[in-house]
């Protein structure tokens, strides 16, 4: 009877460690917390409490994550449902593996982005700035980019790029969208539209550092073919680029420049080389 089984009422945060190291929780705290005031779940967890927790997860999955590099953590956080005994909250962590072979081939080949006619529901639905666990417009783009269905034709590698409500670009299941213009201007959609990740807010702040500038505005579709780069940021695979827009190649289907640059002051920053981690990790499988 959880009001986030029943309605799908239900806030996430995902994060994934580095060389086994725990990330910076803080920025997934405050994004869960918004989540949960804007939902009315009254959570009494801190930030500490958040950390430690995160911590006793690793901890108490120590036999499992002895076999894999890194791993993701899932924190997601419903309503409970107070009228038959559940409490006002129900907060729970889970890990999940990284997709080691999908890095593989998204640092390597990157990602073939297809239009999509689903919408994302941010800023419309519920507010932009809360990660939620309504997936199913994005699971549908990336079920028809696959399949071909609308004209693309069978793409295993194909990644649904959805739309916001007024039809111009928003995102895709994984990951934000940055676009590099003719001039070498980072673009992004505007933050009102769609959820700005965490792992996208990094960026921001790393290329702040360099004095490079993202300008936020609405972007469309048409534009996409023109672009000099396509970089996709997001949590689970930090930075990379798209070699193809609904079938046409971007560039020379590599990752450009500034991809590069963007992935060069990821990477100085952690201390950790995730990208080449993604190369010699794809071989692994999953243990029980």
């Amino acid at each position: 009877m959880d009001l986030g089984i029943l309605h799908g009422a239900m806030v996430v945060e995902r994060l994934r460690t580095f060389n086994q190291q725990l990330p910076d929780s803080l920025p997934h705290w405050k994004r869960l917390s918004l989540g949960c005031q804007t939902l009315g779940i009254r959570h009494s967890c801190s930030a500490e409490r958040f950390s430690d927790a995160l911590l006793e997860l690793l901890v108490t999955n120590r036999t499992w994550i002895v076999h894999e590099p890194d791993v993701s953590m899932i924190a997601v956080a419903t309503p409970g449902n107070p009228e038959f005994g559940l409490g006002d909250c129900t907060l729970y962590l889970h890990l999940q593996q990284l997709p080691w072979t999908r890095l593989h081939s998204w640092y390597l080949d990157g990602t073939s982005l297809v239009s999509s006619q689903y919408a994302t529901g941010a800023g419309i639905s519920w507010p932009a700035p809360i990660k939620v666990r309504n997936r199913l417009g994005y699971y549908l783009a990336d079920r028809d980019a696959k399949k071909g269905i609308g004209g693309h034709g069978e793409n295993p590698r194909g990644l649904g790029l959805l739309r916001t409500a007024t039809g111009s670009v928003a995102d895709t299941s994984v990951a934000n969208l940055l676009m590099i213009d003719a001039n070498d201007t980072w673009i992004s959609p505007h933050p009102s539209t769609v959820m700005l990740g965490t792992s996208f807010r990094f960026c921001e702040s790393l290329l702040a550092e360099t004095e490079t500038r993202i300008f936020f505005r609405d972007i469309c579709f048409e534009e996409l073919g023109l672009a000099k780069e396509l970089i996709l940021v997001g949590n689970t695979g930090c930075v990379w680029h798209a070699s193809e827009w609904d079938g046409q190649s971007i560039g020379d289907g590599r990752a450009g420049s500034q991809c590069r640059r963007l992935q060069d002051l990821w990477i100085k920053r952690l201390g950790f080389d995730w990208l080449h981690q993604g190369s010699v990790s794809q071989s692994r499988t999953a243990k029980p």
